[in-house]
This record gives C-alpha cells, structure tokens and sequence, in this order.
C-alpha cells in the first residue's frame, strides 16, 4: 500500500536499473496523460500551490472473473489504511 489517497499501490524495490529503462513525459499544465493499467508510472511531487487532478477508469472484459475473496480482502486494507491514517 502506497499510503497515497487515489494511488493505492506502490513498488517497493525499484532500483537504478529500472530507471535505466524510464521513458520520460513532460507534462505542462492542462496536459492530459493516458496510460494502460500495467504500465508503471511515478511522478515527481507536486511543487505548486494547487491539488494535482486524477481521474481513473477502469475497463473490465465481459470474459473478466473477480476473486471474491481478494476483492474483500482489498476493499479490507483500503478501508483499514485510511481510517488509520485519518483519511475517513
């Protein structure tokens, strides 16, 4: 768990050699960045005086199956993770 409200997961061994193979995009205000949902992404913190927007979408294939159990188990340490740090 990042510990980030909005991006719930984080990588925790991401080393030098995983930044030989970043491809960087430079945003500039009112930009729009669009990626799939396997792509790994960071971004550096936001430096202004205004809260960085997000919006996600997610697409889920009729042929798709949910784990019940992992769901809950999920929705579980979401809840318990921002109760615990205030967030709701």
């Amino acid at each position: 768990m990042s510990g980030v409200l909005g991006f719930s997961q984080g990588i925790t061994d991401f080393c030098t050699a995983d930044r030989e193979h970043e491809i960087v995009m430079r945003a500039q205000p009112g930009d729009l960045l669009v990626h799939h949902c396997l792509t790994i992404y960071l971004a550096d913190g936001n430096t202004s005086s205004r809260t960085r927007k997000a919006m996600g979408l997610n697409y889920f294939s009729q042929r798709a199956k949910q784990d019940p159990q992992r769901v809950a188990l999920f929705r579980q340490q979401v809840s318990k993770n921002l109760f615990r740090t205030g967030k709701i």
